[in-house]
């Protein structure tokens, strides 16, 4: 898969690319929609649609670049970079909040918190995120 990063100039080229986002069968997936001349578009493009995307951009004229040129080497990259992470984090003492870390790890570091500082901090679900995943905050 490609990122694409779509510029367009008038109503006319982000009517196009409305379309384009109505194209399901070329399964894109618009990170950031076109609504605006102002704003660029970035879109996900599978490697199986990338030649015709680029040839329908193309045939109208619209300026785009690529953002990124694989995605799942970036995606790898990040795996690889969070894993690594996790070993440091386990030879040193701590949670680092510096880095990404996967759900799991953050909700078994927020039930760490509330029970080693159980006299002084609590943990409450205060709601469901979109995906339907409890969403905690400690008090």
């Amino acid at each position: 898969h490609q990122v694409l990063r779509i510029k367009t100039r008038d109503d006319d080229e982000v009517q196009k690319l409305q379309f384009l986002e109505s194209q399901e069968h070329l399964q894109l997936d618009f990170w950031i929609n076109p609504s605006s001349t102002f704003l660029p578009v970035d879109v996900r493009v599978p490697a199986s649609n990338i030649q015709a995307v680029k040839s329908f951009l193309e045939s109208y004229g619209i300026e785009y670049s690529i953002l990124i040129e694989d995605l799942q080497d970036v995606l790898d990259k990040e795996k690889q970079d969070m894993v690594e992470s996790q070993q440091r984090e386990r030879s040193s003492t701590g949670f680092d909040f510096g880095t990404y870390h996967t759900l799991d790890d953050i909700y078994a570091e927020l039930d760490h918190l509330a029970s080693e500082y159980s006299d002084i901090v609590q943990k409450l679900q205060i709601g469901q995120s979109y995906e339907k995943r409890p969403l905690y905050v400690l008090q």
